[in-house]
């Protein structure tokens, strides 16, 4: 589980690295063409330099080689925007590139930390452009020249396209995982077949089905029997075995239009579409004798077999819970006549 959370904190890492390159490189066009006009001093020049083509470079290293990638990279966004209001003040905050320069940094931060870092982001960019300005005497050019406007674009139309592709990468990403998640939750692990949640959601769709006039549907409800024994003398894998053998034949029976789900610990629930009840009971038949031919584990001495709840859906029952209760007191009558037999609830 570590090793999982390091290798989403390198993607995090990697991501930002990216969207740095990309960002302090369009950036340094429209700083370099405002420090042109307002004729910066060569500290300056060397200071953005530096920051557009070597920190990024640096900030990335220093979050891999860190125990917590993720965590070192909020402070290197941190030192983003604290160098952001370094060089507003030293532009003399001329309007244009000093508020595109604040609104990229404030964009990029809300992305990558939402509103928090972007307070403690926007603090630490406001204090350097405070002290910035102390050091150049607070001076002042709101007027932009058309060459810093136009040196202004690439950082105008890159950067926001940029993250904006991240952000659409990373909600593809979430779509896809809460399908999957939406996939595992209506599968049961064991056996693949439909989990009981999901299984109920389907009976409750052909119980409506038939109240609006649609076809007969019946259910049948599966109980291995004496599977408490089987546990208790060969142990649980041994269990699970008997489990996932009888799901794979009563997957091999069934037809695709069938919904079979495991019900319980040891009992199975299928709903049968456009079948009666004698239909069905010979489909219980077949999957009943094909779980006694099988061997489902070397260490199991003898066959495995089951007892069978059969119940036609008919017009008294409102609910999936009162089919269910008519297929279960089937199941139950099997279970009263020694077992390993399906029995019909009209019979």
């Amino acid at each position: 589980m570590a090793s999982r959370a390091n290798t989403e904190d390198e993607r995090f890492v990697r991501r930002v690295y990216r969207l740095r390159v990309l960002g302090l490189g369009a950036g340094a066009c429209a700083v370099a063409a405002t420090f042109a006009a307002v004729q910066a001093p060569p500290l300056a020049w060397f200071g953005m330099l530096l920051h557009a083509l070597v920190w990024p470079h640096v900030a990335l290293r220093w979050s891999l080689h860190d125990g917590r990638p993720q965590a070192a990279e909020m402070r290197n966004l941190l030192i983003d925007s604290a160098l952001g209001g370094i060089w507003i003040a030293l532009m003399h905050f001329m309007l244009l590139p000093s508020v595109l320069l604040a609104t990229m940094l404030s964009m990029d931060k809300l992305a990558a930390g939402g509103w928090r870092l972007l307070a403690r982001t926007a603090t630490a960019q406001l204090s350097c452009a405070a002290l910035g300005g102390l050091v150049t005497g607070f001076v002042v050019e709101w007027p932009t020249p058309t060459p810093v406007i136009v040196a202004c674009l690439p950082l105008l139309i890159a950067y926001p396209l940029a993250v904006s592709t991240a952000t659409y990468a990373l909600v593809r990403k979430v779509r896809r995982q809460n399908r999957q998640l939406a996939e595992l939750s209506s599968v049961d692990a064991l056996t693949g077949l439909a989990s009981r949640g999901h299984w109920e959601e389907a009976a409750l769709g052909m119980l409506e089905s038939f109240r609006r006039g649609g076809p007969a549907a019946t259910m049948l409800l599966i109980d291995i029997d004496l599977f408490k024994s089987i546990n208790d003398r060969y142990g649980h894998p041994v269990g699970d075995s008997v489990i996932r053998g009888i799901a794979a034949i009563i997957r091999r029976e069934l037809r695709s239009t069938d919904i079979a789900g495991r019900y319980g610990g040891d009992e199975f629930a299928i709903v049968l579409p456009a079948t009666r009840r004698d239909a069905a009971h010979r489909i219980a038949e077949r999957i009943r004798e094909r779980i006694i031919e099988t061997s489902f584990d070397a260490q199991l001495r003898g066959s495995c077999t089951v007892s069978i709840g059969v119940a036609e859906l008919s017009s008294t029952m409102h609910d999936v819970r009162a089919w269910l209760m008519q297929t279960d007191a089937a199941l139950y009558r099997a279970k009263t006549r020694g077992r390993n037999c399906a029995v019909d609830a009209a019979a």
